[in-house]
């Protein structure tokens, strides 16, 4: 029996000594994987580094680098270690050191801590270092090959969680924490206190051009230093939270903070002083209350006079409705992102401001195919089919808005968000704002000036041609007219000579009831000439001055969408190539992109103000100049009869097209 227990003593004991044995083999290996993983990041090798992480579609994986965000996907990982360029002048040196590393009970997973005292450096060409705030460099650091140096110290933390697999051990979790980081020549706490905000930025390094090169957008929020993040790790007790250094929390708010609460803050609000967003939402409050009453006033105005309730002002108010609920979206400003991006005030002002902005711009396209109907279809200028062009305006961008409530991954989270100057689609989904958004709205702006132009030469060459049938009118009347003066006056001079010699001879031959006929005067001929060339004119030039009204609305409206787009559209092709947005960008976009309303209004009264002063005339009697009253029953003559020229019959009052006419002259 003393045998069997002393043999059985023994063999737990060894058991005992090979698990201690493996523990150790396994914590070294761990060691080295992290040695490695450094190894290759300093000499710029990433593509290896995938090689260390844990397989596709393991549960759990997660990844943060800096202070912007963590990556929670495969994809997102893979995609930070890819395509590493190794330019000029770069030097990386990350030294790792106090390792602290304990494998779990099973074996299967294992933690480790490091400490990171590492120096930086690298050459960037002046054209490029747009993006990397400039006190990284020194005046005096511009003359090497004529590219400006940057050298500074860093101190990092490093988490990271380990994971068997194939019995290899590989990254599960890494999480670096930046402590702190300064210049050669500055110390770290004046330094971090100065530019704070400049390095919550997603900078990675500078590529072999020596362009900005940044990190793939992240999927969820950054870990704050001195929060642990708990994984699962059977069998053994986890290791304490890291803390915050006393260093760290002497100096306060280092570079390593994390980012505001809204976890999509887009780069170029981590740029921006609080006081900078506050002038960006003052902005887009009170241009949106301007666009606000510009609506109104279209509204009470269309409504209060029927002589301006024609088609061409339908279109205008119908793209109001749109202005209306774009404006409702854009006056909420900032108010949505202050309550985070899952509240309903949030996601409701992103499906204002995508469905209802963009809407303009389709209503713009409607317009301009409604003109193009008219000129090249002959359609009847004052009746359009309201309800089709509703469904195609408002119901193209409904659709694509309504179905982005529906749309997010674990990765990226939903379509609507933050963005940096309200609610709308996430920079996460950025190609879903450049394809329900941007695209429809420049194919609509697109289209609409060819049609506009295609259109105006088309109305350019009939008046052309019209003008040359005059003329050629006017002379053969004119040649016609001396010929018949020539005739008339021998005729006359024959008459008189015969009627003095047989007057009094063919007296008798004469019935009682007979009626002399007398010649034409000269005069009247004139004046009968003089009226057929005027009906001439008036057939050619009455003939297109409904169309050539409607093609200057078309081109005021198309204008006016254009000027609102361009602002935004500039600014989104400068974030794809740069990744950085400056303020005065983000500035034009919250002036002009609210004002739609406004624009609107402007054409509204533009355009009808001939019909608004007769109405004020006669309904108020007030006084306008002789120069610009307008008679309404010769409005209305004037209409009916330029649309009998044209074959159609008026149904409706179209005094606001009579005063485009005047206009278009």
């Amino acid at each position: 029996m003393a045998s069997y227990n002393s043999s059985s003593t023994v063999e737990a004991r060894l058991a005992a000594v090979e698990k201690l044995a493996q523990r150790a083999y396994d914590r070294g290996e761990v060691e080295n994987v992290f040695s490695k993983y450094m190894h290759l990041h300093n000499v710029f090798q990433d593509e290896q580094i995938k090689a260390l992480w844990v397989k596709r579609g393991t549960p759990g994986i997660h990844a943060q680098y800096t202070n912007v965000g963590v990556y929670t996907d495969y994809d997102s990982i893979m995609a930070y270690h890819s395509g590493r360029p190794s330019p000029p002048g770069k030097l990386i040196l990350h030294e790792t050191t106090t390792p602290l590393i304990e494998v779990a009970g099973d074996g299967e997973t294992a933690k480790g801590f490091w400490l990171m005292a590492g120096v930086e450096s690298g050459l960037a060409d002046p054209k490029n270092v747009g993006t990397m705030p400039e006190f990284l460099y020194k005046p005096e650091d511009k003359n090497v090959d004529g590219k400006r140096v940057w050298t500074h110290w860093v101190w990092c933390h490093y988490a990271l969680d380990f994971l068997k697999q194939d019995g290899q051990w590989k990254i599960w979790h890494f999480r670096c924490l930046e402590v702190t980081r300064a210049p050669f020549s500055e110390n770290w706490i004046t330094f971090a206190k100065k530019n704070q905000l400049a390095f919550d930025k997603d900078l990675a390094y500078f590529g072999n051009d020596g362009k900005a090169v940044f990190m793939p957008t992240p999927d969820a929020k950054p870990d704050k230093l001195g929060e642990g993040r708990e994984y699962d790790m059977p069998n053994e007790p986890h290791f304490p939270s890291f803390q915050t250094s006393p260093l760290t929390a002497a100096v306060g708010r280092l570079p390593t903070s994390p980012l505001p609460k809204c976890q999509s803050i887009t780069r170029a609000t981590e740029m921006f002083a609080d006081s900078q967003l506050e002038r960006l939402a003052l902005l887009e409050r009170v241009f949106s209350s301007i666009s606000l009453v510009s609506v109104l006033l279209i509204f009470v105005t269309y409504g209060s006079i029927p002589r301006l309730r024609n088609p061409r002002n339908t279109f205008i108010v119908f793209a109001s409705i749109a202005n209306l609920g774009a404006s409702i979206g854009t006056v909420i400003s900032r108010d949505g992102l202050t309550r985070g991006e899952d509240s309903a005030l949030c996601r409701a002002q992103s499906f204002l401001v995508h469905v209802f902005m963009q809407s303009d711009a389709w209503w713009s396209l409607g317009m301009s195919v409604n003109t193009f109907r008219i000129v090249f279809f002959q359609s009847n200028p004052h009746t359009f089919n309201k309800w089709l062009y509703s469904l195609i305006c408002f119901g193209g961008p409904f659709i694509s808005g309504f179905t982005l409530f529906f749309i997010a991954t674990p990765a990226r989270g939903p379509v609507y968000g933050a963005t940096t100057t309200w609610c709308w689609i996430r920079e996460s989904w950025v190609s879903i704002r450049l394809f329900t958004s941007y695209i429809f709205v420049w194919i609509c702006i697109a289209t609409s000036i060819i049609l506009n132009t295609v259109v105006g030469f088309r109305l350019f060459r009939a008046r052309n041609e019209a003008r040359g049938i005059l003329n050629s009118r006017i002379e053969s009347t004119v040649a016609d007219h001396q010929t018949v003066t020539e005739t008339n006056t021998d005729t006359d001079v024959q008459v008189s000579e015969h009627t003095s010699v047989t007057a009094v001879s063919d007296a008798h031959k004469l019935a009682p009831n007979a009626t002399n006929v007398e010649p034409i005067p000269p005069n009247q001929k004139q004046q009968s000439s003089s009226s057929a060339t005027g009906s001439t004119k008036s057939k050619f030039w009455l003939k297109d001055p409904i169309k050539r009204a409607y093609l200057l609305t078309t081109f005021m409206f198309t204008l006016s969408v254009l000027v609102t787009w361009v602002p935004a559209s500039i600014t989104r092709i400068h974030s794809l190539l740069n990744r950085d947005v400056p303020y005065s960008y983000q500035v034009a976009i919250a002036a002009v992109m609210p004002l739609q309303g406004l624009w609107n209004a402007l054409i509204f009264f533009t355009t009808s103000r001939g019909v608004i002063r007769s109405v004020i005339q006669d309904k108020w009697g007030l006084w306008v100049s002789k120069s610009t009253k307008i008679d309404s029953n010769l409005v209305e003559r004037e209409a009916a009869a330029r649309l009998r020229v044209n074959g159609h019959t008026d149904t409706t009052d179209s005094g606001s097209d009579v005063e485009l006419r005047r206009l278009a002259r």
